[in-house]
């Protein structure tokens, strides 16, 4: 028969299982460890068992857990537990209580999926992309691995399924930084912000909490392209308010307003005739935009930017971030206008680089009938006229020495700044053929011509001559036909050179009178030694 005591114990453990329902969560102590499962105290002297699998590591006895009751198991008494179910109930307990307080939690953004993230906040839940921020973000990938603070908008424990969004945290911080920006912020302050994205037409500024946007045209006195060539996400700025609209929420910015503007000291510090270096910004089809300092262009005409007059593009002679020196003609501060000039400059080098009587290589690139171009350079032709291209006199067309796309080597003969050209010479790079013929020469000709007041010949090819009718013969002559033929021969004598007019005067009558002045020497010259030879023998006889 029992004992008073044991019919207590009895009792007691009648009234733990009784009073342990199931589907609640307990907090047990590991008493012992085993194969399939941890023994669990959960009070009452009452024991569960746990299945192994639950643990990731081993638990030690003693260790306390919160367990949830499953059900019993089998005669002995042991309730069945779940450490698992606990720890999810615990979780979804604490998520519903956050979803109906509204509270602010952390999370880990675990994975970039479909329409969203997965960020785990102690329970996956989905933060759909268009809750990410307060603008559509179209890279999310740069939040994997980022703790983030987001609201729970949406909670079904059932399913568990759980929403998220980050953009509901930031309205709110957005409108009270909007409350406390536009209640203490007037037009024309300054404030510190930090840049936050970059667009085509501007930057948008985080004012702390509340973005403002600094149009592309307020970033700088400079023509920008966009707003990346002068800021970068992150940098911190001072900015200018040039407006405010708290109904529309808008808060216009500038960062060039706080700067002096350029074209006020314009006139002053650029006088027509300064030489400043600038960079290209911009290429068009009537010229280029030289910078000579942020926010201050001047026009480069493309008649004024290459040493060439056949420029057909800028683009041909200049590139958009290439230094270069210019003249300033004029500026117009009013109408933020600059003039510029690089042609002069071109050719004020030109006589250095190119000095009279040097000789040089090109290749022709045109040829008219006045003569053809040679291109010295990019940018730069000379012309060589078609008097200079050969000692000939007599030349239809240039096209009869020089053929376009040949490379010849030709001498400087002049460089003029002031007009703007370089002439050449091709017939230079030979001795003048004039320069052999002196005046007094004798030599053989054929005659190649006959007009009425004399004959042209040839005293070698492409140097021609003139012999007067009335120096065709000692005596005078009617008709040139009467004293020669076309196609004959004949000597003469040279009696004037005019090398600049490129003339040479000949004469058969001078050669014939010449001819007979050196007979009679030879005849003086023969007599006289005759008579010698006669007074040497008579004194031989004497003695």
């Amino acid at each position: 028969m029992a004992t008073k005591k044991e019919l207590k114990q009895l009792y007691e453990e009648s009234f733990a299982r009784e009073s342990i329902r199931q589907d609640q969560i307990v907090e047990g102590r590991v008493v012992q460890i085993m194969d399939d499962g941890v023994l669990v105290d959960i009070g009452y002297k009452v024991e569960g068992i746990i299945p192994r699998r639950e643990f990731k590591e081993p638990p030690r006895v003693g260790d306390k857990l919160p367990v949830y009751i499953m059900k019993r198991a089998g005669g002995e008494g042991l309730v069945l537990l779940s450490k698992k179910r606990a720890e999810e109930t615990i979780i979804w307990e604490n998520l519903s209580q956050s979803f109906e307080k509204k509270k602010i939690l952390e999370g880990m953004v675990r994975r970039r999926i479909k329409g969203g993230l997965m960020v785990d906040v102690g329970q996956e839940g989905f933060l759909p992309g268009s809750h990410v921020d307060l603008y559509p973000r179209y890279n999310l990938e740069g939040f994997v691995g980022q703790k983030i603070k987001v609201r729970i908008i949406k909670l079904d424990r059932k399913r568990k399924n759980l929403v998220l969004s980050r953009r509901v945290l930031l309205e709110e911080e957005r409108a009270k930084a909007k409350e406390r920006i536009f209640s203490q912020t007037q037009v024309g302050d300054v404030l510190k912000g930090r840049v936050k994205s970059l667009i085509n037409f501007g930057a948008f500024v985080d004012l702390g909490g509340f973005d403002g946007l600094v149009h592309i045209k307020d970033i700088s006195y400079a023509h920008l392209r966009h707003p990346s060539e002068l800021l970068s996400v992150g940098e911190e700025v001072e900015a200018l308010v040039l407006s405010l609209n708290k109904e529309k929420e808008k808060i216009s910015l500038g960062l060039k307003q706080l700067k002096p503007d350029p074209w006020e000291e314009a006139e002053k510090k650029y006088p027509p005739g300064s030489i400043v270096a600038g960079k290209v910004t911009t290429l068009t089809d009537y010229g280029a935009f030289v910078e000579l300092e942020e926010g201050l262009e001047g026009l480069l005409h493309v008649s004024r930017l290459s040493s060439s007059s056949y420029l057909e593009h800028p683009s041909q002679a200049l590139k958009v971030g290439e230094k270069v020196g210019v003249k300033v003609l004029n500026v117009d501060s009013q109408n933020q206008r600059m003039t510029l000039d690089r042609k002069s400059l071109l050719w004020e080098e030109m006589e250095k680089k190119y000095p009279i009587g040097s000789r040089v290589k090109g290749r022709i690139t045109g040829i008219t009938r006045f003569g053809a171009f040679l291109k010295l350079e990019d940018g730069l032709e000379g012309l060589i006229h078609i008097s200079d291209l050969s000692w000939e006199e007599r030349i239809s067309h240039p096209s009869r020495i020089v053929k376009e796309g040949e490379e010849h080597e030709v001498v400087v003969l002049d460089v003029n700044p002031q007009e703007e050209k370089i002439s050449l010479g091709l017939k230079q790079l030979t001795p003048d053929p004039y320069e052999k013929f002196k005046e007094g020469m004798h030599l053989k000709v054929k005659v190649i011509d006959i007009v009425p007041f004399g004959v042209f010949v040839e005293l070698e090819r492409g140097i021609e001559g003139l012999i007067h009718i009335s120096q065709l013969a000692k005596k005078r002559v009617e008709s040139c036909e009467d004293a020669v033929s076309s196609g004959e021969e004949v000597m003469a004598k040279i009696i004037k050179v005019d090398r600049k007019k490129r003339k040479i005067a000949l004469s058969i009558k001078e050669y014939l009178l010449d001819k007979d002045e050196e007979e009679m020497k030879e005849y003086m010259g023969s007599e006289k030694e005759a008579k010698t030879s006669l007074k040497d023998l008579m004194k031989k006889e004497r003695r």
